[in-house]
């Protein structure tokens, strides 16, 4: 039986079974696409026996942070995302999934980012 991973911060949701690494953050954001990544609302989830360190390497080689904030930054200036709505939305890079959800907060935006192979 396969345990679902949960993210100390970051969307939970977006998050398939069978993960076995992931990222997540609650970033604050604005309408008008500012994205702010604070460094004590992000978590780092692995399964026993994974490395944090080798996830966290392999998301910036990647999938660089001025790279998943200008996505994001893009997503709520053309309205994908919204403050107030609960809209997801699922972008792929290489063999990366991230998912983004505001959830109708008013200012932030839950994100998760994990191996796009892993998906069930």
């Amino acid at each position: 039986m396969t345990t679902k991973l949960k993210l100390g911060f970051g969307y939970d949701a977006g998050l398939p079974d069978g993960v076995s690494a992931a990222f997540g953050a609650r970033l604050i954001v604005t309408e008008d696409g500012t994205v702010d990544l604070v460094p004590d609302r992000v978590s780092v989830e692995v399964e026993d026996g994974g490395s944090k360190e080798q996830f966290l390497d392999l998301l910036n080689d990647r999938y660089p942070l001025p790279k998943l904030k200008a996505d994001i930054a893009d997503a709520l200036r053309n309205r994908a995302l919204d403050t107030r709505g609960d809209a997801e939305i699922t972008v792929r890079v290489l063999d990366l999934t991230m998912k983004a959800n505001c959830r109708s907060s008013g200012g932030y935006c839950y994100i998760a980012i994990y191996r796009t192979d892993e998906e069930s």
